[in-house]
């Protein structure tokens, strides 16, 4: 029905959506009445969850409506297969129910109510969208219908684009009335209603098949899989409603959508307060009026063979929920140590036939590609220097080539005269030359018999690729990840069936999906919502890969039966994954372990500032210390111990503990207030995000917001009366301010935002934007969240924390490649930038803090250790 473009209205300065007639049907008259239609209808309609129409206008005789410009997702990617809990369905459930009653009050028949026309706001509300197709004039929720006689354009009727006989609609979301083409009222868009809510509640259509005559006969004769049997945890009270919306005989359906948010409200009432009714046995049964005839128990069933019967479900469902038939795939694997540098071995990749290794290190002092061969215990520097910034450790980095011959690696502007930021390069595994392998590809994988190719590219939403040969022949382009998230890891299935990639929010809101490599709608595969890496497939079914605990902790590794979807941790003990490649066979795993070490050190700034000294260790008896904050007489900083981390203080040579909590992890960083009485840090603790404030000394900790999903570090308003924090919505990070004398949190900024740092008088905050690549950029707003003026800052991954200087006036960040980084200082009045130290190349700076008066800076320090490890699979 349309194309829509964003746009900004540079008069009221907002973003907007313009909706313009695709070409190929600009100049039909009947589609261009619709498009009309749709305008006029949406516009009368003021409520706030219909998307608003602006105005309709014409450019060069094309028509286009301009509209309210929406972040988020259709209900249709919301959903994607799965059921959507209660509490999330609720709502938006409610919202849908409210908007179509405003609609039916103004006379307004949608007539084409489905989740693609359903949107769901980065905030978690609903939107109609669509009005193309809405019946105008009728006589009333009730009534028989009329036929709408009056002029919507010139030359063509409203009755001619609604007359009886017709189908409008879309197939799966039709009424009965609308199937058999008769006059339709309110009531059909209260069906149409019920189908979505019944695939929100559980995932799938009620009425499904491979022809629309299928279909057809499904709404008219036949009644759907009992909700509750496709999701066991639907309420009893949520089944009903959806049951009484999908009566076929319109006078036994809800009669009012007000009808259906009264129960609806109700049901979320009741929810909220503890006061849902328990489903008892009884309960699976339908209600009276509905027609579920065909799953009703036969009465005169032996009692012999129904308890049969119920045994043998029971003991099938056991199976299923349990995978009582599922083997570890590493069971009884030999495990077996590659390497034992001084230094790091990671990213290991191990060839198709099982024979050689390739993975990173720098045990010559710059990161290298090496190589072995498995059992020779030699091993071979490839690329001694010559290739730069080499480390990624968010994409699979390494790799080879079909037949073996080439060793692949992640490059980052490693040819200026092609323009290509970020390329695959090879070299010889036996050794030779560095040359480029694909140009413009940041990750790729091979079908197993090397004649088709998947790659992404990386540009925004990492675009996935299908081609022939390595010259990328016919490439045809599959899936783009939505705005804000990222594709990582295509990974071919032996058959060539599906393509696995990870997909989500970076660096710890990811998850496994799986695609035709033809396209379309992405499949869920997994549901951690972690930090998610390197899936590899053993077999057809058998995949593992790398993922966090919500607590933060690990990678570990997991394995999951795709098709039964359980994930099954497989790590036994500490030890912390950071990469798995498989042979093709499956029988041979490549891994890298790792064991970082994190100190703090300090420098000092010259007088003129225009030096600083050499880095010097800061003696602490901790054992691991990081996200080091600076107050005006101490020093602040996090410590783990065992499988918590907590946060201490030194002052005046002494160290404290201030807060410690069993199994907590610090999000970010800790703040420190202005006034430097107060510290606020957010905590990941038994499954949840709790935002604390404390005074300095670590007394009187208490939670100021529990309801937020954190991201990132959190800031204090210079004037100390709240705290600025990211929290994640539907995937994406907005700024919220959370008062600290127990009011609700608030929005803030609504486009991506993470990270915040307030200028110290407070006329602005900075933070950083979305991920492009390996990229992100840093913005600035008023406290009235109006952008503010600031010199265009591009930095690399792993650099969002930064400090201001001069009052504001200036400045501290981390620049350089994803692996080693340099202080600079960047004056915001005139942009001019300064690099503030120059570290040795093994000198790796994760965090920093800069005093207030620019004196002194504190660094955390990173030593990695890391080894490669084998693990062969007994051949079965």
């Amino acid at each position: 029905m349309g194309v829509v473009y964003k746009a900004e209205d540079v008069k009221l300065n907002r973003f907007v959506a313009l909706k313009f007639l695709p070409d190929n049907v600009a100049r039909d008259p009947q589609a261009l009445a619709r498009f009309q239609r749709e305008a006029k209808a949406a516009s009368a309609l003021n409520h706030a969850n219909i998307c608003t129409i602006h105005e309709i206008d014409e450019v060069n005789g094309q028509a286009f409506i301009v509209m309210e410009y929406l972040d988020g997702m259709t209900l249709k990617h919301r959903i994607n297969g799965k059921p959507i809990e209660t509490g999330v369905l609720l709502p938006l459930a409610i919202e849908i129910a409210d908007a179509l009653d405003a609609a039916h009050a103004k006379g307004i028949i949608h007539r084409d109510i489905k989740p693609a026309n359903i949107f769901v706001t980065e905030r978690g509300h609903a939107k109609i969208l669509d009005f193309g197709l809405a019946k105008v004039k009728f006589t009333g929720a009730g009534s028989t219908g009329t036929t709408d006689t009056g002029e919507m354009t010139e030359g063509v009727s409203a009755e001619h684009l609604t007359s009886p006989g017709s189908t409008l609609g879309t197939v799966a979301y039709m009424s009965p009335e609308q199937v058999r083409g008769g006059e339709l009222d309110t009531r059909t868009d209260l069906f149409s209603f019920g189908v979505v809510l019944y695939e929100m509640a559980t995932g799938v259509l009620p009425f499904r098949g491979d022809s629309s005559g299928v279909i057809f006969d499904g709404i008219l004769n036949r009644a759907p899989v009992v909700p509750v049997r496709l999701n066991p945890d639907l309420p009893a009270e949520l089944e009903h409603v959806i049951n009484r919306a999908l009566e076929k005989g319109r006078e036994l359906r809800y009669q009012h959508a007000s009808d259906m948010r009264a129960e609806l409200k109700r049901m979320r009432r009741d929810s909220d307060s503890g006061h849902t009714s328990v489903r008892s046995p009884n309960r699976h049964a339908p209600p009276r009026s509905a027609t579920w005839t065909s799953l009703t128990p036969r009465k005169f069933v032996l009692p012999l063979t129904a308890m049969l019967a119920a045994l043998v479900i029971a003991a099938i469902l056991w199976f299923q929920k349990t995978e009582y038939f599922w083997r570890n795939p590493i069971a009884d694997a030999r495990f077996q140590t590659v390497t034992d540098f001084d230094g790091v071995a990671e990213d290991a990749a191990v060839s198709r036939d099982g024979q050689f290794v390739a993975f990173l290190s720098d045990r010559e002092g710059q990161m290298d590609v090496w190589v072995t061969q498995v059992g020779s215990g030699q091993f071979h520097n490839l690329t001694h220097g010559t290739a730069a910034s080499l480390v990624n450790p968010d994409v699979r980095t390494i790799g080879f080539s079909p037949d073996g011959s080439l060793v692949t690696f992640w490059v980052r502007k490693q040819d200026a005269a092609t323009g290509a930021d970020i390329s695959i390069w090879a070299v010889p595994t036996l050794g030779g030359q560095l040359k480029p392998y694909l140009e413009g590809v940041a990750e790729f994988d091979w079908s197993q018999d090397g004649s088709q190719l998947v790659y992404h590219t990386p540009g925004p939403g990492d675009p996935l690729f299908v081609s022939d040969g390595s010259r990328r022949l016919n490439a045809q382009p599959i899936f783009t990840a939505p705005a804000g998230l990222h594709s990582h890891f295509p990974l071919w299935a032996p058959d060539r069936a599906f393509i696995y990639f990870v997909q989500g929010s970076l660096p710890d809101k990811l998850d496994i999906w799986r695609i035709s490599p033809t396209g379309g709608t992405p499949e869920r595969i997994t549901s951690h919502n972690g930090r998610v890496t390197h899936p590899v497939l053993l077999d057809r079914r058998t995949l593992m890969y790398l993922a966090s605990d919500p607590d933060g902790s690990g990678p570990w590794l997991y394995s999951v039966d795709v098709e039964r979807r359980i994930p099954h941790k497989l790590s036994a003990g500490l030890e912390r994954y950071t990469s798995l490649a498989a042979s093709a066979d499956g029988h041979r795993l490549a891994a890298t372990l790792a064991s970082p070490k994190r100190t703090l050190w300090h420098l000092q700034t010259a007088d003129s500032r225009a030096e600083v000294s050499a880095p010097a260790r800061i003696p602490l008896t901790t054992s691991s210390e990081f996200s080091p904050r600076l107050g005006s007489n101490f020093l602040l900083y996090v410590s783990a111990t065992g499988t918590s981390e907590s946060i201490w203080k030194l002052a005046n040579g002494t160290q404290t503990e201030l807060w410690s909590g069993p199994g907590a992890q610090i999000v970010g960083g800790p703040a420190i207030s202005s006034n430097g009485r107060n510290i606020a840090f957010s905590v990941r603790q038994h499954g949840k995000k709790l935002l604390y404030v404390m005074q300095a000394d670590g007394t009187n900790a208490r939670i100021v917001a529990d309801s937020l999903d954190l991201q990132g570090a959190p800031a204090w308003t210079p004037d100390g009366q709240s705290v600025t924090s990211a929290a994640d919505d539907h995937g994406v990070p907005h700024l919220f301010r959370v008062p600290v004398d127990g009011r609700s949190p608030s929005l803030f900024v609504q486009e991506y935002s993470v990270d915040p740092v307030w200028a110290p008088d407070g006329r602005f905050v900075v933070y950083s934007g979305p991920e492009i690549g390996t990229t992100h950029s840093v913005k600035a707003v008023t406290p009235e969240a109006a952008a503010h003026p600031l010199p265009a800052l591009t930095l690399t991954r792993g650099t969002r924390h930064l400090a201001f200087l001069r009052g504001g006036r200036a400045l501290v960040l981390l620049r350089g490649d994803i692996q080693h980084k340099n202080l600079w200082l960047i004056d915001l009045e005139t942009g001019a930038e300064r690099q503030l130290t120059n570290l040795a190349p093994d000198f790796d700076i994760d965090d920093f803090d800069v005093s207030s008066d620019g004196r002194e800076i504190v660094l955390e320090r990173v030593q990695q250790r890391s080894d490669v490890e084998l693990l062969d699979l007994p051949r079965l």
